[in-house]
This record gives C-alpha cells, structure tokens and sequence, in this order.
C-alpha cells in the first residue's frame, strides 16, 4: 500500500508541474507572436530607412552631376549671346563647351530662320567627337535637316528658358542619350536660337549598377516621366518591363501608380505582386532636379522577412523543445531521487579513487631532498603542484657511474588519460637510461615507444639531460620544451634546439646537444604551468619575470635549489593572487657545486697498445698504494679493476695490428683516488658492455673476460666519456 501510495503522490506532482508548464507554453508562445509582429515591423521599417537614405545619396549625386552641366551650357550661352555678330565665332564655344566634361558627345546652336541671311534660311553648326575623340565642327542644317520641326527645339523655344529631353538611344553606339537646351536672347531679351548638349547617361548606369543593395536580389533603376528606363542592371531589364511594360508601347514602362504615389510625397513605398506570384517592394523618390526623373529600389518582400521567418521557426522550435525538455527533466528528477543519491555516493568513492590516484603518482617522483647527502658535488631540488587531483607533469633524476640523469615533461592534455602517460613516460625514462647514456638516444626510444601505445593521440614536450659530474660535460636533448635557466654570474636561457615533442610521430631523428657548465651553476626547468600562470587581468606570468625574480636570488645569493624554488613559486603565487591554478606547476633546480680538494699526488703514466705493457701498470699501482699507505687489499683490487679497464681498452678501442697510447692519471686528495685513462682508439664505451658470466673458470675466462664487472665491484664510481675524439674512462676508490 505504501508503494501505491507513492506511486500516486509521484503521479499527482508530475502531473501538477505539466500543468504549470503548459500555461507557461501558452503564455511564451503569445509573447513570440507579439515580439514577431514588431519584429516584422522595425525589419521593414529598418529596410525602409536605409533605403531612404542610399536613395537621397544617389538622388543627390545626379543633381550635382545635373547642375554641372547647367551652368557648363549656361555659361557657354552668356559668349554665344554677347558674339552674335560673328558667327564663325560660335565654333569657338562649341568646342570650349565640348572640352567642359567628356560626357559631352555633341552639342549644337539651333538659330531662327534667317537669323544670318548669309547662311541661308537654317544655321545649326555642330561639334562632335569622331571614334578618336577629335572633335569635329559642322553645319548639318538642311532641306533633309529641319530642326524647326524637331521637338527638342519646339520645345525649348516654347518654354523660352532650358529643356532636358526625354532620354533617347544614340543610334551610332547604342549608348542612352538626353539633351539639355537653352534657349538663347539677344540683348532686347528676344529669343534667336537654342543651344544644344547632348549627353551621355552611361554614368548614371554605373550608379545604378554599384549602388549599395542591403538585399540580394534587389536593384536600382531610374525612370522618366514617359516611363523610359534611363537606367537599370542589364541583367534586371527584362524583368522590370515584365512586370511594369506598357501595354501600348514596349518601350515604355507604366508609371502612372508611381506618379500617383508620389503626387502627394516626394517619397515612397508601393507594393506589387509579379505575375509569378511574388510580392515585391519599390522604395522610390522624385529626381530633385529640373527632368523630373523617378528613382526607384525594387527588392523582394521575401528576402525582408526571409531571416525574420527563420529566426521565428527556430525561437519556436526551441522553445517548445526547451519546455518539453524540461518536462521531461521535472518527470525524471522526481523519479530519479534515489539514482541521484547514487550517483552522489559514487562521486565520492571516485573523488577517493583519484586522491588515491594522485598519491600514487606523487609517490613515483622523487622526493626525499637533499637527493644526495653523501655527495657533495651535486644538489636537486624538484617540485610538481597539480592543477586537479592528478596531472601530465614529471620530473625525475639519479645518478648512474658519476653521471646525473634527469628529465622533465609536460603532457598535453589533461585528467587520468594526461597521468598515465607521464607515469608511462617516467618509467621509459628510467628503464632506458639505465642502460644508454646519450639523451638523444633516449629520447629518440622513448618517441618509439609512445607512438606504439598512444591511443589517446597525447604528445610529451620533454627536456632529458646527463651531467658528467666529473668534468661537468653536460648533454642535453630537447623535444619541445621550454629552454631551461643557467644561473651562474648571470642568469641566461639555455641554447636549445626545439625538435618535436614525443608522441608525435614515430622514427623521429632527434638533435643532441652539449655544454661544459662551471662548479656552482644551477639549471632550473620548468613547465609552462609557471610562464603561463595568469592573474585576475588574465595577464601570463611570462619569461621575464621568470628571469627578474631569478635574478634578485642571484643578487641575494639564494640558488640554493630548495631556496630558489620557494622563491619562484612565490613570486607566482604573488603575481597570480586568488585566481585558481589552471595548469600544472612543475620546476627541477640542479647545482652543480664540484669540490676542490687539495692534492696528495697527481701521477702518470703512458702504456703502449699491448697487453706486456701490464706488469708496468701493475708497478705504477703498487707505488701509489705504498705512497698513500693504502692496505694491501686495496691494491689487489685496485690493481684488478685497473688490469680489466686497461685491457678492455685494448681489446675493443683499438683494431687489430694497430699501435696507440693509453694515458693513465692518477689523482689523490684525503677524500678519493681518481684514475682517468685516456686513449685515441674508436669510440667505446666500457661501462655499457654486458655482465659476465661469473661462473666460468679462471681458466675459461678470456682476458678481460671479467670485463666491467669487476671495475663495479671494486670501483667506487664508473664513468666513461668521449670528449674530442677520446675516449675518457674516469675510477673512484673512496679512501
């Protein structure tokens, strides 16, 4: 009865809160409708005024153009009338008139009958341009040429002031044409001829065609007031004559509903129907000057309201999918109360599982520090502070045969895929490493094997480094990280060579590199978690102050790496304030700090490529364990180690048949013996040769057949270089 009961109460409420969505539908649904109509509305009105205001423009430009010809002819009129007794002078103006503006293609002096008796009854003298742009007087006036039957010259005459004619088509070259008269007096103000300028209306095509048209279809036309089309895209004409041709004549468009339109304003707006069904807008105005010419831009209602019915369907069918989502939330939040509270409980056991993660991963870094308390030519200081519960960042370092190995990475990404493969790349790091020595080598397997097992398309940018504590050779091989600090006298990038990150794309040629660094520089990497760390303002903490805030420890004498870690952290923290961590933030500090001890004895000596030279090493030895008063197990193993060195050296750095020297130097403080055995021979590195099969006997070991085995055994430290085409095997016997 209790689940019945439920079941009810759960049914009432959900049905309850449908209701109260369904009136709100209604309610949204009005208020689209209502926000559409003043949509539509202002969209018309919007259209309307910008189309006023391109029209004015356009409207304004053709009247100046218009006057400029007035006054051009006006002008011309005034030397015309003041020369009539010369008329061989009127030519003059003409051609000066001709010359005033290229759009000028011909212009005339219509005199009355018998105004020169000498010229005959009619008198027309012309000026034109012939097809090289010469210009061209004539007197074209004839019984074949009367211009007093023309309407042009009725017409100008009879208004006895200025006349723009109807425009008309040039039958030469098919250009549109319209001629402006006026109508000349002498000094009695008695009327005696007109003057004539044919012009041109390829100009006004052109404002027509490049006028601004907000929509795509639309266009601009110009029209007279008999209806001929003065201008208009060619590509337009045909529908424009369809949908407004005059019945009586083809060549005229019917613009009576226009004329009326404008009869009570200047401007205006007139709706049509095309035969093909589809409604259309003309914006027009009247012409400002004197022919009276319609302006007019015909556009498509569709294309007004197309975005406006689109953004209508869309508000629409999200808002409706919006409230029948979220009725489907309210139904399924009801009954999903308890999967929430799982889903809560299991939150947390993830929450859990990736603090678990994170200890895990912090467990894999090294960080017991100092690193090294029983050396004091190096000290190490890492530090990583994740961004999440866990990260991409590592860093890793140990020392193997007197060399300091060490890395740092960022893996692109973020979350368990991002941590995973920095836990995979630290274990390449070491595993490969413990057997190479040269960083380029390692780098370029450790590309190999993250292209076989990267499926989540990650990259590492990497910087691997091995410090030959020794001699303070340091090599380096970068996959796109950020160059490291040298700290020292002064504080200076690193020169490193970009190469690609691991991970990118296997087969990768990786470029090494090596430097010599002095005893107490220290190197500080990094990830771009620190450069990149922004503030409130979003501002990058950057390199340079990276670099500033190095220099002031360099100035107090803080590059302790511990010390100058805290003091860079800091410095971010400082400049980044409460904004919350967005990446990972990793360092590794390394001081080299090499001692200088004072010398008990510095000896050497030089052995021919040749296993007799034995018994001489064995006596150079001697005398050193009697001069440093070593007891005599000592010598015996020192004197072992020195033998197997030696003669690997000469078994493997040297062909057969060839002669070489073999340097070795013999070094003592009160803390250590160093022997350093140097030879010319190919490269050859001791310390990377298998182990030995120690259960052989005396008898079936082949000379040197111990080989490194026994200088580990009896050799504090190992390490073997090639520096200037030599190969530099360095032994430690703690004293």
């Amino acid at each position: 009865m209790e689940n019945v009961s439920n079941k009810v109460k759960v049914w009432m409420l959900a049905n309850k809160n449908l209701l109260i969505i369904l009136f709100a539908a209604l309610f949204i649904l009005t208020a689209e409708i209502w926000q559409y109509r003043v949509a539509r509305k202002n969209a018309i009105n919007n259209v309307e005024h910008i189309t006023s205001q391109e029209l004015a423009s356009i409207n304004q430009t053709i009247c100046d153009k218009l006057s400029v010809w007035e006054m051009a002819v006006d002008c011309i009129s005034w030397g015309i009338e003041d020369n009539t007794k010369e008329p061989d002078s009127i030519q003059r103006f003409l051609i000066q008139l001709m010359k005033s503006s290229p759009d000028i293609q011909s212009c005339s002096v219509c005199f009355e009958p018998y105004f020169y008796p000498q010229k005959g009854r009619l008198y027309e003298p012309v000026a034109l341009k012939d097809k090289d742009g010469n210009i061209i007087i004539s007197q074209i006036a004839g019984p074949n040429h009367d211009y007093t039957e023309i309407a042009f010259y009725k017409n100008t005459m009879a208004c006895d002031s200025d006349y723009w004619s109807e425009p008309y088509t040039n039958g030469a070259d098919h250009t549109m044409i319209v001629s402006y008269s006026l109508t000349l007096h002498d000094k009695k103000k008695k009327a005696f001829g007109a003057l004539t300028a044919d012009i041109s209306l390829d100009w006004l095509s052109n404002i027509a065609n490049q006028a601004y048209t907000p929509l795509p279809s639309s266009f601009v036309t110009i029209i007279s007031n008999e209806g001929n089309v003065v201008a208009c895209p060619k590509e337009r004409r045909d529908d424009l004559f369809r949908w407004f041709g005059n019945n009586k004549d083809k060549d005229l468009l019917e613009i009576g509903h226009l004329r009326a339109k404008l009869s009570a304003k200047k401007t205006g707006r007139y709706n049509f129907t095309t035969p093909d069904g589809k409604k259309n807008l003309i914006f027009f105005e009247e012409i400002k000057a004197k022919p009276n010419w319609i302006i007019a831009k015909i556009g498509s209602e569709e294309e007004i309201y197309h975005k406006l019915y689109k953004d209508m369907q869309r508000r629409l069918l999200i808002t409706f999918a919006s409230i029948l989502l979220l009725a489907l939330i309210i139904w399924y939040s009801i009954r999903n109360i308890t999967r929430l509270k799982i889903a809560t409980e299991e939150k947390a056991r993830i929450d859990s599982d990736l603090r678990a993660a994170a200890n895990i991963q912090q467990g894999m870094l090294p960080k017991h520090f100092p690193p090294f308390p029983d050396r004091d030519d190096i000290d190490v200081f890492g530090l990583l502070l994740p961004a999440k519960e866990i990260g991409g960042d590592l860093y890793d370092f140990y020392v193997r045969d007197e060399k300091l190995f060490f890395c740092i990475g960022d893996v692109s990404g973020k979350g368990m895929p991002a941590s995973l493969m920095m836990a995979v790349t630290r274990s390449m790091f070491r595993i490969i490493s413990a057997h190479e020595n040269n960083p380029q080598r390692i780098v370029e397997q450790m590309n190999n094997l993250v292209n076989e097992m990267n499926e989540f398309s990650l990259f590492v940018t990497t910087f691997v480094g091995v410090l030959d504590l020794p001699t303070g050779l340091l090599r380096y091989c970068n996959a796109g990280h950020d160059a490291p600090l040298l700290i020292n006298k002064n504080v200076k990038k690193m020169d490193v060579l970009a190469n690609l990150p691991i991970g990118v794309m296997p087969g990768i040629l990786y470029m090494g590199q090596e430097i010599t660094i002095e005893s107490e520089t220290m190197m500080f990497l990094y990830t771009d978690g620190l450069v990149e760390a922004r503030n409130s303002r979003r501002e990058m903490f950057r390199e340079h102050r990276m670099i500033e805030t190095a220099k002031r420890s360099l100035e107090t004498g803080n590059i302790q790496p511990d010390i100058f870690t805290k003091e860079m952290t800091n410095a971010v923290k400082e400049f980044t304030g409460d904004e919350p961590q967005f990446d990972d933030l990793t360092t590794l500090a390394i001081r080299y700090t090499k001692p200088v001890h004072a010398k008990l004895l510095n000896r050497k000596i030089t052995l021919k490529n040749d296993i007799q030279q034995l018994p001489r090493l064995k006596t150079f030895i001697d005398n050193l364990v009697q001069e440093l008063q070593l007891k005599k197990t000592m010598a015996m193993k020192l004197n072992l180690a020195m033998e197997e060195a030696v003669v690997n050296i000469m078994e493997y750095a040297y062909l057969p048949n060839t002669e070489g020297d073999i340097d070795v130097i013999a070094e003592a403080d009160n803390i250590q013996l160093t022997f350093i055995i140097v030879d010319h021979g190919v490269a050859f590195d001791p310390t990377a040769s298998n182990e030995v099969d120690t259960t052989l006997t005396l008898e079936e070991r082949p000379i040197g057949g111990l080989g490194i085995h026994l200088v580990r055994q009896y050799m504090d430290s190992i390490n073997y270089e090639r520096i200037n085409h030599k190969n530099i095997l360095t032994l430690i016997k703690r004293l």
